[in-house]
């Protein structure tokens, strides 16, 4: 079997395999991150070839405290100097692929991998293996290089410069509900509409949507102009909820309602055919990357910059 895994499927398959196992783990990644062995299942008589030079330490590439850790609990750790390729071996599985046991790795890269069966790759992974097996790391060269260890100073940005969000402004998921617009609040909501129409960035596919919230909560005095909106929407029967591509908060307005209550409209610039994505699928996908979703009500902000990532590329690609 030959099985290309993408992003989301590549992390599920190393996770799934090193856990349901009754082989030893083979694993050869250049860069170890702290608490990057804990991605995987690793335990007594598992092999890791990892790339521990003090350069490597010395960038944050490799965190010599993670290798001690690992030894720990039994766990063979060989040094691949100039190792850069990342294999995974367990039985008669063999994954080739992109990603380091890093937390970046699993939360903010798009990664990808190629799982493959056949016999002969098998028994030549394990041969390709067992030829990086010679330099155990010793105490004394895993002493030298914690000595040298820094902690990486790269981001998720261009350049290595941290962003505070992946789209520049804050993320927020809502979850909404079908909801009637009261007639003698129209006048005042067209007015909005109207202004919001004058900010499209492309009026040939964008349109203007609105969210009608009342009474006074947090969220809305957060919210600014710019923010990334998902909305999680109810069906037209009510019975089941989708999640709908992202939306960009072009404007806020306050009136009062009939009953002189405090209603804030949201503005956005929304695709004229947004993608969906049905609420199970988009539940079960965030939490692949760690991200626990428990109902589809209320407002919540994506304050992760590595979850908000990864939740805008499910909803942009549907």
């Amino acid at each position: 079997m030959l099985q290309f895994l993408g992003s989301g499927d590549t992390w599920r398959a190393l996770r799934s395999i090193s856990q349901h196992r009754n082989n030893p783990l083979y694993v050869a990644v250049p860069f170890l991150g702290k608490d990057g062995g804990k991605l995987l299942h690793l335990k007594r008589g598992d092999v890791l070839v990892v790339a521990l030079t003090i350069g490597n330490a010395r960038n944050g590439s490799v965190y010599p405290a993670e290798i001690k850790r690992l030894q720990a609990k039994g766990v063979k750790v060989f040094i691949g100097s100039a190792l850069h390729a990342k294999v995974v071996l367990c039985g008669s599985t063999v994954i080739v692929g992109s990603a380091n046991l890093s937390q970046t790795s699993f939360s903010v890269l798009d990664e990808a991998a190629i799982l493959a069966t056949d016999a002969t790759v098998v028994k030549q992974v394990r041969v390709w293996f067992q030829q990086r097996m010679l330099e155990e790391v010793s105490p004394k060269w895993l002493a030298v290089c914690a000595k040298a260890y820094r902690p990486p100073k790269g981001g998720f940005g261009p350049r290595g410069k941290r962003t505070a969000h992946p789209v520049g402004r804050a993320v927020w998921l809502m979850g909404l509900t079908l909801t009637d617009y009261p007639e003698d609040e129209a006048a005042f909501e067209e007015r909005g509409i109207a202004q919001a129409k004058r900010e499209l960035s492309d009026p040939s596919t964008f349109i203007v949507d609105r969210i009608r919230c009342a009474g006074e909560s947090a969220f809305l005095t957060q919210m600014r102009k710019g923010d990334t909106i998902i909305q999680i929407m109810e069906s037209d029967d009510s019975r089941s909820h989708y999640v709908e591509e992202l939306a960009r908060l072009t404007g806020k307005r306050k009136t009062k309602s009939r009953r002189g209550g405090l209603v804030t409209y949201l503005f956005l610039e929304s695709r004229k055919r947004p993608k969906r994505i049905p609420w199970p699928k988009f539940k079960r996908e965030c939490l692949a990357f760690g991200l626990r979703l428990k109902s589809t009500g209320g407002t919540r902000q994506l304050k992760n910059p590595a979850q908000a990532a990864k939740v805008i590329a499910l909803v942009s690609r549907g």
